[in-house]
């Protein structure tokens, strides 16, 4: 089974659907091994997929994925992060979900990249190869694990998050993410943690440390993205077939430009989910597809197109009865 952007087949000439790749702080083992047992076109996509990723981690010295995903006794979401193959993990995931949607529905629109998604929003594309894909995940992951930092979700708006920042008297704590209008994530040093959990608090704003021990999207990483430019630059593009979108920035790749330094811009450059839902829906789709394990993408795409019933969304891996 070979796939391409213009692969599967239509439900209908007239519906369009846009798929969105999550970054790795929502992976879920549980998740993913429950889907591919209910979708015999999952497991087969995820099957073809670890067939050309599971090289690449043996020659990064990892464990292959399939076996271990595929067998009687998966690893835990921690087990993986130990291993250094959660990246790989959510990369194979993605691709492998790409697949079987878009023989089940038809191929998408536009793919639109969130964080550490846009490698596979990319590969989805066409701009490289699933093999090169996942090496470029491979190069790139050890060094956003290095980031300094911490990442904390606050539930509430951006105009609050920036209020409990200044509340908390952490100098370089910045939003990093804004999911929706009760969504952000900020990135603050690890010592202001503290701070910033007790400013949330005296404004009754949930504050929850974000299961990934680095920082990310912080103005202050510019060394740290100028080394993910120098571990993926050697990774020649071709043109994608379908647009493609970045959450980090909310904009639209240039293939006339440096994909590798828009790519390695992500770790300084804020996500803006709302605004980059908002351009991509420029392609007019049906449905909104989150690709994530964990379907967390899923809620604030509804928050955000609130209004518009024209578009649908689903978080198919957890959807126990969709019709894969």
């Amino acid at each position: 089974m070979t796939h391409n952007a213009h692969s599967g087949r239509r439900k209908s000439d007239a519906s369009s659907n846009m798929h969105l790749f999550p970054g790795q702080g929502t992976f879920s083992v549980t998740s993913l091994t429950a889907a591919l047992r209910r979708s015999s076109l999952l497991r087969q996509s995820f099957e073809e997929v670890v067939g050309q990723t599971d090289p690449v981690a043996a020659a990064f010295d990892q464990e292959p994925l399939g076996p271990a995903l595929l067998g009687a006794a998966p690893p835990s979401t921690t087990d993986l992060a130990r291993a250094g193959g959660l990246e790989l993990a959510m990369f194979t995931s993605s691709m492998a979900v790409h697949y079987a949607l878009s023989q089940a529905c038809g191929p998408p629109s536009a793919v639109v990249g969130v964080s550490m998604g846009d490698l596979p929003a990319l590969t989805a594309a066409g701009a490289f190869t699933v093999s090169d894909g996942a090496r470029m995940t491979l190069a790139a992951a050890p060094i956003q694990r290095s980031c300094p930092g911490r990442m904390i979700h606050l539930a509430c708006s951006p105009r609050v998050a920036d209020e409990i920042i200044d509340r908390s008297g952490v100098r370089k704590a910045a939003p990093a993410l804004v999911n929706d209008d009760r969504s952000v994530v900020i990135t603050a040093p690890r010592a202001g943690i503290d701070a910033i959990q007790d400013a949330a608090a005296d404004q009754d704003v949930p504050a929850t440390p974000v299961p990934v021990p680095f920082g990310s999207h912080h103005p202050e990483l510019g060394k740290y993205a100028d080394e993910g430019y120098e571990a993926i630059s050697a990774f020649e593009p071709m043109p994608a077939r379908i647009p493609v979108y970045s959450a980090a920035g909310a904009r639209r790749y240039d293939f006339q430009g440096d994909i590798a330094r828009q790519v390695s811009d992500n770790l300084i450059t804020r996500v803006m989910l709302p605004n980059v839902l908002r351009l991509s829906m420029r392609h007019r789709p049906n449905v909104v597809f989150d690709l994530d394990t964990s379907g967390s993408l899923a809620s604030s795409v509804r928050r955000v197109l609130t209004g518009d019933s024209s578009v649908a969304v689903h978080a198919p891996l957890q959807e126990e009865a969709f019709p894969w």
